[in-house]
């Protein structure tokens, strides 16, 4: 601080208040010494291009011509500037019109023929029956329960005619015959037994999902062959499984009274839709009181159903597509 006094102009005879001042400056914080030494350092610079005097030899014109120069290149930049400025403001593209894309004709739809809709139905009721199939729960083989069938799988390994087959057959006696009807009595109550252990494996609610899809599955098959004969596809394969869990389902106040009429005596000469038709037209001219003690029963079975129902599968049983809609009526 002392010798950066001496710059500025403090003499030895000052010398007591330059060490006055560095003793104030030294106190002050590190912003304000650092503030005052640039404002002192840029003020003695200031006094040093004031005061300095050109050397001898050495003339000040060309000086004066740098700083004209100077000057000139300045202006030249900026009316440089403002042309380029200027000649942007000129060169700006005019906005483009939008083209409108043209929309392309919509593709003719294919008009199919009734044979080409045909193939079209039945691959999708195909692919429905491929679908229905993983549903179904393929039980275990079943041994056979017909004294022929047993008759046939005994000559498995022969090989007879299916001539000779017959004619093997017909010539049974009647103590073979016999022996064949207690083996297939005996394989008939071994596939019973087999069949109740193997739907004792899945949950009643599988059974019953299994159950719906060989529904479904019966009619996707005569759907799909209306013209096949052979009623082992769909009345036997795909038949319902018989699971003494599932709940039985209510009967209604009409069905009660006609298994009940039809049981007597009255009807017993009578042909089922003779019979049918006589009791229909009973019901018919019932008053609402004289049906009411059916009614009664079929209400409780209806709530039979109910709990059976949540005891099997677990929850209750969703309304019915009736009651839905009598409830939303009402």
């Amino acid at each position: 601080m002392p010798a950066f006094l001496a710059r500025v102009g403090f003499t030895a005879a000052r010398s007591a208040d330059a060490t006055l001042l560095t003793r104030s400056f030294n106190a002050l914080p590190q912003f304000q010494r650092t503030y005052i030494a640039r404002n002192l350092a840029r003020s003695l610079a200031i006094r040093t291009i004031a005061t300095a005097k050109p050397k001898a030899g050495r003339r000040a014109a060309p000086t004066k011509k740098r700083v004209v120069a100077a000057k000139k290149t300045v202006t030249t930049t900026k009316n440089a500037v403002v042309k380029k400025t200027k000649a942007k403001a000129k060169a700006k593209p005019k906005p483009k019109k939008k083209v409108i894309a043209k929309k392309k004709p919509a593709p003719k739809k294919r008009v199919l023929s009734e044979l080409q809709k045909a193939k079209i139905a039945r691959t999708k009721v195909l692919d429905e029956i491929k679908t229905l199939r993983a549903k179904t729960l393929t039980p275990p083989p079943r041994k056979p329960i017909t004294i022929l069938a047993i008759f046939a799988q005994q000559q498995k390994g022969s090989k007879m005619s299916i001539v000779d087959m017959q004619a093997k057959f017909k010539a049974l006696t009647a103590d073979q015959r016999e022996e064949l009807d207690k083996q297939a009595q005996h394989n008939k109550k071994e596939n019973e037994l087999d069949s109740a252990n193997w739907i004792l494996q899945y949950t009643p609610e599988q059974i019953k999902e299994a159950n719906s899809a060989r529904k479904l599955l019966r009619r996707r098959v005569v759907q799909a062959y209306p013209k096949r004969k052979a009623p082992t596809t769909r009345n036997i394969l795909y038949s319902k499984l018989k699971d003494d869990r599932q709940p039985k389902r209510p009967l209604s106040a009409w069905t009660m009274y006609l298994v009940e009429r039809r049981s007597g005596e009255a009807f017993a000469s009578s042909t089922t839709t003779e019979a049918l038709k006589l009791i229909a037209k009973e019901w018919k001219e019932m008053s609402v009181a004289e049906k009411k003690q059916h009614q009664d029963l079929a209400d409780a079975d209806k709530l039979r159903y109910q709990r059976e129902f949540k005891a099997a599968y677990g929850y209750d049983k969703p309304p019915s597509a009736s009651s839905r809609a009598s409830s939303a009526s009402a």
